[in-house]
């Protein structure tokens, strides 16, 4: 990872949840949420898109910003955009919004 200059590294386990690897070796699972799957269809992009928009609204530009407190946040979101997205049918319909997953957020983690 280092390198290749890669500071972050996450690995999705679909149910189970999601792998980070930090460079400084850090490491850690955060476990997936129990869900009643209608269609896994969109629940990667679901993911990915919960993730990304942490980091996002984190104001992350550099790799040197990516913190395991930071990581785990963006990785919990990203659990919970797929866990919501798997709920129901259809790639995009299944799709949750921002609100969804923060007051879900809110919910789990508090």
């Amino acid at each position: 990872m280092e390198r290749n200059g890669i500071r972050v590294l996450i690995e999705t386990l679909g149910s189970k949840g999601a792998k980070y690897y930090i460079i400084d070796d850090k490491s850690g699972v955060i476990p997936g949420l129990r869900a009643e799957c209608v269609d896994s269809c969109g629940a990667g992009d679901a993911f990915w898109g919960g993730f990304l928009t942490t980091l996002i609204q984190e104001g992350v530009k550099r790799p040197e910003q990516l913190k395991e407190e930071l990581v785990i946040r963006a990785v919990r979101r990203g659990n919970i955009a797929g866990w919501l997205c798997v709920q129901k049918k259809g790639a995009m319909e299944s799709l949750p919004t921002a609100e969804d997953v923060a007051r879900y957020g809110k919910e789990l983690y508090g």
